[in-house]
């Protein structure tokens, strides 16, 4: 297989490459902790947006189109010689709603903006287009979603991304997504003088969460579901008339993952029928994240890519089921792979308050610069040899046929 060492012209690309993007680590740093120290959420990153194009505004041989797709908090930002071939990098920064950057995309914005700096640098010398796609929304509000049906992400040939973790590990999975909102209508009234004319809506909450534990046991290993009571009552002296609650559905094969959303369903039928209460359940359009469709092509490209920087990458181990990502759904139009990269100790837990500090650690942005980085040199690599896009291509085909 080819590799990015005997690529024409990689020998003078790659160092042009890791020296324009060491010039740029001291502002890509402070752009990270801007927007560390900042969070914003779904489709309201409007300051996000505006520090990350601040920082790639004006720059030589960098073209930005603002609000793709409709969307204020979307953008796409390219540079090279030409249309085709096009290499897509993804952009993220929406924070976790309560916990800031615990996901750490502050620093996948940062390597986002460092790499196509530094292929600015030399894009008289890419045959083809870089694209960074600011794709808004993946924590729950199903921004690459949105953006697949609007055709953001048509016409390139790869999409790179990388994500912080707690080790360099190769692209693997993403785990399928379903998000559901139930809510029970009741009837309200006293709960100590007039307890026989209510209907318990709180009841029926409770209820439904007892038969979903109930059928934890024949769930398929892999499988979640998971829920938080969004609302549960008043006041203990009134029987609750209206209770909601959020179940997320998880499963790394989409056929699976509708089976247990179905089961949902059923079970919050159930619990209505069993107190005399009204179901409503709704599926939120944008909430519904495919598993991810590997294409290890690309996938050891960015892992030998990162290994080419003096860094061991370990592969993802039998029974990995990965995270949900929206990303999933940009890997069902086009060749994709995500990179994980260290940021803190082995164990290190996303969506946590440990993580939240690791994104604004030193470890962090050095993760951060050696994602950029690598996301850079596999896109020059991509760019310059035909081969292996047709490998990448192959493989993609290959899956779509199954």
């Amino acid at each position: 297989m080819t590799t990015a060492a005997v690529i024409p012209g990689m020998t003078e690309l790659r160092p042009a490459v890791l020296a324009a993007l060491e010039a740029e680590a001291g502002g890509l740093i402070q752009l990270s902790r801007e927007l560390h120290a900042h969070p914003e959420y779904a489709y309201a990153e409007h300051a996000s947006v505006a520090r990350i194009l601040a920082a790639l505004r004006g720059r030589p041989h960098v073209v930005i189109e603002e609000g793709t797709a409709g969307l204020e908090t979307a953008f796409r930002a390219w540079t090279g010689t030409a249309a085709s071939p096009a290499i897509g990098l993804i952009c993220e920064y929406d924070a976790v709603p309560g916990l800031g950057h615990a996901c750490g995309h502050n620093l996948i914005a940062a390597s986002a903006v460092g790499a196509l700096l530094a292929l600015a640098s030399v894009s008289d010398r890419l045959p083809g287009r870089v694209v960074v796609i600011g794709s808004p929304a993946e924590e729950g509000g199903g921004g690459k979603i949105l953006l697949v049906r609007r055709n953001a992400y048509d016409g390139l040939d790869a999409v790179l991304q990388t994500h912080p973790c707690d080790r360099h590990r190769l692209s693997g999975p993403t785990i399928g997504m379903a998000a559901l909102t139930i809510a029970f209508h009741g009837r309200a009234a006293h709960a100590g003088s007039a307890n026989d004319r209510g209907i318990n809506a709180l009841d029926a909450m409770i209820v439904l969460f007892s038969s979903i534990n109930a059928f934890r046991q024949q769930m398929r290993d892999g499988a979640r579901i998971h829920g938080v009571i969004t609302h549960g009552g008043e006041k203990p002296n009134t029987i609750p008339a209206y209770t909601a609650a959020e179940i997320w559905v998880r499963a790394t094969d989409e056929a699976y993952l509708e089976d247990l959303a179905a089961h949902v369903e059923a079970c919050a039928q159930g619990a209505a029928t069993a107190t005399g209460c009204r179901a409503e359940i709704q599926r939120p359009p944008l909430a519904h994240y495919p598993p991810m469709r590997l294409n290890r092509t690309l996938g050891r490209l960015l892992g030998d890519t990162l290994t080419g920087l003096g860094e061991r990458v370990e592969d993802f181990p039998p029974g990995f089921e990965g995270y949900a990502n929206d990303v999933g759904a940009v890997s069902h139009i086009a060749p994709t792979a995500l990179l994980n990269y260290k940021i803190g100790p082995e164990g290190l837990a996303e969506h946590s308050q440990v993580f939240l500090e690791a994104a604004a650690s030193d470890d962090g942005h050095r993760g951060m610069l050696l994602a950029a980085s690598t996301v850079a040199l596999a896109a020059v690599t991509l760019l310059h040899d035909p081969v292996r896009r047709a490998q990448v291509r192959a493989e993609f085909e290959a899956g779509s046929r199954r």
